[in-house]
């Protein structure tokens, strides 16, 4: 699988909530010094997908922000490991 391949291990440096429905981890490992793994819980269009580039911030609601600090708060500087 090529996120394992890529990313395992990594540790988690920046989350970025593009809106309501996903969320952008920027990962460092040895292979890739800033991936970016985007996840969407969209129920037409769910995703998971890597790019280098991250993602535009286009959210304004409030609850992203707030769902985005305590997502960041607990997640900072963990480390994805298998």
């Amino acid at each position: 699988m090529e996120i394992q391949r890529e990313l395992v291990p990594s540790k988690l440096e920046q989350l970025v909530m593009a809106d309501k429905t996903s969320v952008s981890l920027r990962l460092r490992s040895l292979r890739s010094p800033g991936t970016w793994l985007t996840l969407s819980w969209h129920h037409q269009a769910g995703r998971v997908c890597l790019a280098a580039a991250g993602p535009l911030r286009t959210g304004a609601a409030s609850e992203v922000y707030g769902l985005q600090e305590q997502l960041s708060s607990k997640l900072q500087g963990l480390v994805l490991l298998e």
